[in-house]
């Protein structure tokens, strides 16, 4: 048995720079934390897109996203992840985590798979709280700070009886 990967360094280096930043300029920890997150999710696919050069973009992604700990598998023209590499960050803080990764794979999916595919929000037990989906009306860039972190909620299922679900919503 294997444990999935979790990118504590990750987290921990997007989080400390942000309040870092914040100390400085005076502005929203957490708006600062979904901007880094959504440029270092580019700079992970522009660095991606240069190395696979006449790969298919879909499998690039998939390959990027196994690599940072994702567990990526197919369902129909989606993407979802078996596993989120901040899990346990995430189970205390599920609203400043969720936001935070949904940023991260925007800035990953905008610029690894400009043709449609983008970072949404999904309800997952046991995985990640967001997933990769084929869209036609897809908005590139950051998802505005209120918009990101205001969208998942710890809900109890009384069905489930590992980490608690997140569910979408107000």
């Amino acid at each position: 048995m294997s444990l999935p990967p979790r990118r504590d360094d990750l987290i921990g280096g997007l989080l400390a720079s942000a309040l870092e930043q914040a100390e400085r300029c005076g502005n929203s920890p957490r708006a600062i934390l979904d901007q880094r997150a959504y440029e270092l999710g580019e700079q992970l696919g522009v660095a991606a897109r240069a190395t696979a050069r006449g790969v298919d973009a879909r499998d690039t992604v998939l390959r990027v996203l196994q690599a940072l700990g994702y567990q990526p598998r197919t369902e129909g023209d989606a993407i979802v992840f078996a596993n989120c590499p901040f899990h346990a960050l995430a189970q205390d803080h599920p609203k400043l985590v969720c936001g935070m990764n949904l940023q991260l794979l925007r800035g990953l999916l905008d610029r690894l798979a400009p043709a449609g595919l983008t970072a949404l929000p999904r309800l997952s037990i046991g995985g990640c709280c967001v997933c990769g989906e084929q869209t036609t009306q897809r908005q590139a860039g950051p998802l505005p700070p209120e918009t990101a972190t205001g969208m998942c909620r710890r809900v109890p299922d009384a069905q489930h009886t590992g980490p608690d679900p997140l569910r979408y919503g107000p």
